[in-house]
């Protein structure tokens, strides 16, 4: 039962990226579209492997001949898990608890802990992946340098248990805010807050240990292990030391199966429980007119703010937008001095700036997965008397409406820490709107050629589909275009015509969106069946 619940999922994922015919079976993925995606995720892994890669060439030429191998492995250790858990903390809830055939396959004689194994295998194969392009470069680094056999060995182990650990602990934490949600009545506040909670700890957490490793770290390239016990504690297992190894093993093994074991006896409870509901009650209101894209938006923006999974993984970068313009401004000093000691003109301050926001709106998908998730509810909007122009910038306007106050905070905040010249201050607000206008539209552009209607969580549109992974590529390609481009030209004494340049450049891109969004797109979506 186990392998026929897993089989049907991982059938679902792939099934869905084909798309739906008019008649309403599952399109197949036509060859084209295979080696489309075959091309565009190699390169993606490419690109995250060749970065990890000459990561370990740095760290490893440095540590690894002065016998700095648990230092080494240890700063892997603590990067691959950082990613690993952050990018499955919130789609374990969703897998496990919010999965729209929950009821249908707890109705049936299954066991919930099949069901939870079928649920949890579907992360935890993600999570290797994720984890191998972070570990395998490291472990073969290692070996090329000259590092052990058993540091090889022990590289292997750390792969094959860690991401057992971190889904444990995501499962976990998922497991804590769907069981208090179901008692509280704003559910979606609530595990949101929850959510942001634990992701803020642990980054508490994470840069404590890095801050803890810059304070100590003497005017050398080689990192002083016996001032960083804790990064090298995380990788004395790669060594395979006996009892940091069996600690290691103890703690991902055990963890899984005390999490499986808790899940599984309370899955029924926690899945069936309605918990607390609302009692609504009727209120006599003054009927106010609007016009129809003004409904539709608002209806967008009640589906953004009523969904926590929607929040959570396509509102991050709004929550980071705020976070740079805070700690620009707490640090303003130690920015200066930075880039001082670097040798770099006082104009580069701004242009980092402009690109650290341009970099958080690449994290803000909120438009690449707005049609999708319409899902089989889309003969709605198709079936009303709307130009269908005005249902498509319905779904662009709720990411404009909320990435632009947390812009606008941020600008201010990186004006004030960069002692901005006057000139600049355009730069510092127009730039950042216009990039969150291009990434909304590139998203949705993206949604409407591949949009994903099939699906049995909204962690699969929102996260997993197509249009949002290209989404996020994008928005790193664009910022590392952007850096380049701007960078080059500040170093020269050219900060105010790299401002211009970028300007120039996003409002290019924005305008041949726009094009395609009010023109193909607009006639794709009148073929889309319903």
């Amino acid at each position: 039962m186990i392998k026929q619940l897993i089989s049907i999922r991982l059938r679902s994922l792939m099934s869905s990226m084909g798309g739906k015919k008019k008649d309403g079976t599952v399109a197949k993925l036509s060859v084209g579209k295979i080696i489309l995606f075959a091309v565009l995720y190699l390169y993606l892994a490419a690109v995250f492997v060749g970065l990890f890669t000459f990561l370990a060439i740095g760290m490893g030429i440095t540590m690894i001949p002065t016998g700095q191998d648990a230092m080494y492995y240890g700063m892997f250790v603590l990067i691959g898990f950082s990613m690993v858990f952050i990018f499955s903390i919130f789609e374990t809830k969703a897998e496990l608890f919010d999965c729209k055939d929950n009821e249908l396959l707890l109705s049936m004689p299954i066991k919930p802990s099949h069901i939870v194994v079928s649920r949890v295998s579907t992360v935890l194969i993600y999570n290797y992946v994720e984890m191998a392009l972070v570990m395998l470069p490291a472990i073969i680094v290692y070996a090329v340098i000259g590092g052990s056999p058993i540091g090889v060995a022990g590289g292997i182990l750390v792969y094959l248990l860690l991401p057992l650990f971190a889904t444990a602990l995501s499962s976990g934490v998922g497991y804590i805010v769907a069981a208090v949600s179901r008692r509280i009545k704003n559910k979606t506040l609530v595990t949101t807050l929850i959510s942001l909670m634990f992701l803020l700890a642990y980054f508490y957490f994470y840069f404590g240990f890095i801050g803890e490793m810059g304070s100590e770290t003497e005017d050398t390239i080689a990192i002083n292990i016996p001032n960083v016990p804790i990064i090298a504690a995380l990788g004395a297992p790669a060594l395979l030391k006996p009892i940091p190894t069996l600690i290691f093993a103890a703690a991902s093994l055990g963890s899984a199966y005390f999490a499986f074991r808790i899940i599984s006896a309370q899955y029924f409870k926690i899945t069936a429980d309605r918990g607390v509901t609302n009692r609504v009650e009727y209120k006599a209101e003054k009927l106010v007119k609007r016009t129809a894209l003004s409904a539709l938006t608002g209806k967008e923006l009640r589906r953004f703010f009523s969904s926590s999974v929607y929040m959570l993984n396509a509102g991050m970068g709004v929550i980071f937008t705020v976070v740079l313009g805070v700690a620009a401004l707490l640090y303003s000093s130690d920015v200066t001095e930075f880039i001082s000691a670097l040798g770099l003109p006082q104009g580069t301050v701004s242009v980092i700036f402009v690109i650290g926001m341009t970099f958080c709106s690449g994290m803000t998908m909120i438009s690449a997965s707005a049609l999708s998730l319409e899902g089989k509810s889309l003969w709605i909007p198709k079936s009303m008397p709307i130009a269908t122009r005005t249902v498509l910038l319905s779904k662009l306007l709720p990411h404009i409406i909320i990435t632009t106050p947390t812009t606008l905070i941020c600008s201010a905040l990186l004006m004030i820490a960069g002692d901005a010249d006057p000139a600049e201050i355009p730069f510092y607000i127009l730039t950042p709107l216009l990039a969150n206008v291009m990434l909304a539209l590139f998203g949705l552009v993206l949604n409407v050629a591949f949009p994903k209607f099939e699906y049995v969580n909204e962690a699969q549109p929102v996260k997993s589909s197509a249009p949002v992974f290209f989404t996020m590529l994008f928005g790193m390609v664009w910022s590392l275009v952007v850096s380049g481009v701007g960078i080059a030209l500040s170093l020269f004494g050219l900060a105010l015509i790299a401002h211009l340049l970028i300007f120039l450049m996003t409002a290019a891109v924005c305008a041949i969106l726009t094009a395609v969004l009010l023109g193909p797109c607009v006639r794709k979506y009148d073929r889309l069946g319903v």
